[in-house]
């Protein structure tokens, strides 16, 4: 990251006497990421006319053809140095689809967003935007050109969006010592130790056998199998037996067995039951 003064050293002469006459109002930075190359022509359009009704300039990195209603504040290019421009003195805003690195980018140097999420990461990493209160979010699907211009008329003009934007900035920024110098001095302390072997984690030295703990995953397996095969005999053994007590219950009534298994026949004479002794 380079500071605001760097930066300007880095822009094309025209964009830098665009950005360098925005004193007044400032400028309004304007991407959707290498990914999003061209917008449909129904929202470039929405843009156009919303960025259009701004007082201050515009940069919008853009390609395709250029919209009908695209207002005289408005500059496209098709690249800028996005990072450079953010950290620009004059800037008052950034309209953005809410990619992580430009979030990045906005939250160092302590810029608002206006972010229109299109897929993947963007919504979540826009919804923590604006849960911070550094950004508004606008839905693509039902947003209006009049949505889009009280959004960024909102984002500069209110300035909770900007305080808060610094303060974030402020807290990414406090660490021990410079990203770039930490690199370096990490890359000399690998070359010093001839690798930093030490520092390797050991994941890195086990087979793939033990990696993916295939060895446990074979024991839960036969575990798994074993136990289908127990419950399978039981619920088999079960039903075999339920259906031998059945066959015996139907069988006693059917042979002539009363079910207290005295036959019938034991007391029978001549196909008659013996009467027993009257009592006097």
């Amino acid at each position: 990251m380079f500071a605001s003064a760097q930066c300007e050293l880095c822009f094309p002469q025209d964009l830098q006497a665009w950005v360098n006459g925005a004193h007044e109002n400032g400028f309004v930075l304007v991407s959707f990421g290498a990914g999003v190359k061209y917008l449909s022509e129904d929202i470039a359009n929405k843009l156009a006319h919303a960025l259009a009704r701004l007082p201050q300039r515009v940069i919008w990195r853009f390609s395709g053809n250029k919209p009908r209603n695209l207002g005289n504040n408005t500059k496209l290019i098709e690249w800028l140095p996005q990072n450079d421009l953010l950290g620009h003195s004059n800037i008052k805003a950034f309209l953005s689809h809410g990619g992580l690195n430009s979030i990045f980018e906005t939250m160092y140097h302590g810029v608002p967003v206006v972010g229109i999420p299109l897929f993947g990461d963007h919504y979540d990493t826009m919804t923590r935007v604006q849960a911070k209160g550094m950004g508004i979010l606008l839905n693509w699907k039902t947003m209006t050109e009049s949505e889009l211009y009280e959004a960024l008329v909102k984002v500069i003009n209110d300035p909770s969006y900007r305080q808060r934007a610094r303060r974030l900035s402020e807290i990414h920024k406090d660490q021990p010592g410079h990203p770039v110098n930490r690199t370096v001095y990490w890359i000399n302390y690998i070359l010093r130790h001839n690798g930093a072997q030490h520092l390797r984690a050991a994941v890195y030295s086990i087979s793939l056998f033990q990696y993916f703990l295939l060895d446990i995953a074979l024991v839960l397996l036969v575990g798994a199998a074993l136990l289908y095969y127990v419950l399978a005999r039981m619920a088999k053994l079960i039903c075999k037996q339920s259906k031998h007590l059945w066959s015996s219950d139907k069988h006693s009534t059917v042979n002539g067995h009363y079910q207290n298994g005295i036959p019938n026949g034991k007391y029978r004479r001549n196909g008659h039951i013996k009467h027993e002794k009257k009592v006097k």
